[in-house]
């Protein structure tokens, strides 16, 4: 899954639409309100990096079979776009992305921006906040309330709603299959 949860992690059970499910085997060790539980988690997903610099990053290899490209819809570029987002996130073009080219090496630094709210601050009205703790707004399609998990719910509710079906890779419920429009 790179690094992000495992599907069955990030969406809520009765709506883990993608049956081609990806499963891991231990307890989930992290939550964007808590962070991680325990110190020995680097063999978990998402992973933890151990420190920041050379020889503390993470270092991925991507494969490519450029005869699977056609350069009429790739304008003769090979690579992957890369898209950096949170664990409990699915990926999406709103996400800060970058073009890693195919033979070359490239180096991507992060610089994480990381928002907490303090536990005092629970007992406040969240209108009063601006911000949800992951357990006071449960979402339909998702198990972490994150303001990019909302939009997606709010804009693939709003779409079922407005045309009676949802893009294919927006969640949804189960019955909902033949409803799902393409791109292509």
């Amino acid at each position: 899954p790179g690094n992000r949860l495992y599907r069955e992690s990030i969406f809520s059970f009765l709506y883990n639409h993608d049956r081609q499910v990806e499963s891991c085997d231990d307890d989930i060790i992290w939550s964007p309100d808590r962070g991680y539980r325990g110190k020995n988690v680097f063999k978990s997903s998402p992973w933890r990096i151990r420190g920041g610099g050379y020889g503390q990053d993470a270092q991925f290899t991507l494969n490519l079979n450029v005869i699977d490209f056609d350069d009429t819809c790739f304008f003769g570029s090979h690579g992957f776009e890369v898209i950096l987002h949170s664990p409990a996130e699915l990926p999406t073009l709103s996400h800060p992305s970058t073009y890693v080219h195919a033979d070359r090496s490239t180096t991507i630094k992060i610089v994480p921006e990381i928002k907490t709210t303090k536990k005092e601050l629970r007992k406040w009205n969240p209108k009063l906040r601006g911000c949800f703790f992951d357990d006071e707004r449960p979402l339909q399609y998702f198990q972490y309330y994150t303001e990019k998990n909302c939009d997606i719910e709010c804009e693939s509710n709003a779409t079922l709603s407005h045309c009676g079906c949802v893009p294919f890779f927006h969640p949804r419920k189960f019955f909902l299959n033949k409803h799902i429009y393409s791109y292509l």
